[in-house]
């Protein structure tokens, strides 16, 4: 069975200075057999370098149920593509008079 999210992905936007309303990203992710996500290799990306580390530190953070083989847990690896379609809109500052 295939390793399942237990949850949702949480992207800080706030330091995200792009703006692009649609974009690509495509990682691999590798996932240890107690489901913690020890590395994300980003194999092509649409968005700038700084973007593409916040997206891959929202799935490294990420938690999974661990893959199994029969009842035994095992690490795993899992190819993700992810399509935004909304655009990244930095956090406005208010001037404080």
């Amino acid at each position: 069975m295939s390793p399942n999210a237990l949850g949702e992905v949480s992207i800080d936007e706030s330091q995200i200075t792009e703006h692009k309303a649609f974009g690509r990203i495509v990682m691999v992710l590798w996932i240890s057999k107690v489901g913690e996500v020890v590395n994300v290799d980003v194999e092509s990306s649409d968005y700038a370098e700084s973007t593409t580390d916040r997206i891959r530190d929202g799935f490294r953070r990420l938690r999974f149920s661990p893959g199994m083989v029969g009842a035994t847990p095992v690490n795993a690896t899992m190819r993700i593509e992810v399509t935004y379609d909304h655009v990244f809109e930095p956090v406005k500052k208010r001037d404080s008079r």
